[in-house]
């Protein structure tokens, strides 16, 4: 096989690899298959992408999903029901492969308003509604390691999927030949002959 070939047919695979692991990423951050580790949350230090947290201690709880891992911080700051909340997130299959964090503060008189946001995209229509905690989010900052790992696993799995259903079309096609009476190489009908006229091919026994 000439070498121009293997390098082509290696860049589509890394690339189809590539385009599979970011897929599989989006589905895993916008499905709901969430669903909290423990019962209640602990308390913890802010995270150090908060440039200005609360002086309040937050309370931290980790959530795991189906390609989904989420940490979040959350601190009431008056008696009036404001709360601030902190969320990173890292997404992918089999191994978490993007990152990102956002947070806002939630009050009930004035709504939502968003505070951070980094390497993540936010669907901004569960901003305005009660239910902003469960917004949809899509992590794009990229963990190097793991994506290289995602992208070589899926173009692994690509290869050998192209492989086997090139054997298996092969195969039948022979079989179907064959019983036309034709030559498994070039579809010429032979017939009973031995060999066939039009290429040389020799009829398998």
């Amino acid at each position: 096989m000439p070498r121009l070939r293997i390098i082509i047919i290696v860049f589509i695979l890394l690339l189809a690899g590539g385009i599979t692991t970011i897929a599989i990423a989006a589905v895993c951050a916008v499905t709901p298959t969430q669903r909290p580790l423990k019962s209640q949350f602990e308390e913890a230090p802010w995270p150090a992408f908060v440039a200005d947290p609360p002086a309040q201690p937050a309370m931290s709880g980790e959530i795991r999903g189906i390609g989904i891992d989420t940490i979040d911080w959350i601190a009431s700051t008056n008696s009036s029901g404001t709360w601030v909340i902190y969320k990173r997130s890292t997404v992918g299959l089999p191994f978490r492969c993007f990152s990102g964090e956002w947070g806002w503060e939630s009050d009930p008189k004035a709504g939502h308003t968003w505070l951070h946001w980094r390497t993540a995209i936010v669907n901004p229509t569960n901003f305005t509604r009660s239910d902003a905690y469960y917004a949809e989010v899509l992590p794009y900052g990229p963990i190097w390691p793991a994506l290289i790992a995602n992208t070589l696993i899926y173009a692994a799995a690509l290869f050998a999927l192209t492989a086997a259903l090139r054997t298996g079309v092969r195969r039948a096609r022979v079989k179907l030949r064959l019983r036309r009476g034709r030559c498994i190489a070039c579809g010429y009908a032979v017939r009973a002959l031995p060999t066939c006229p039009e290429c040389g091919q020799i009829r398998p026994e």
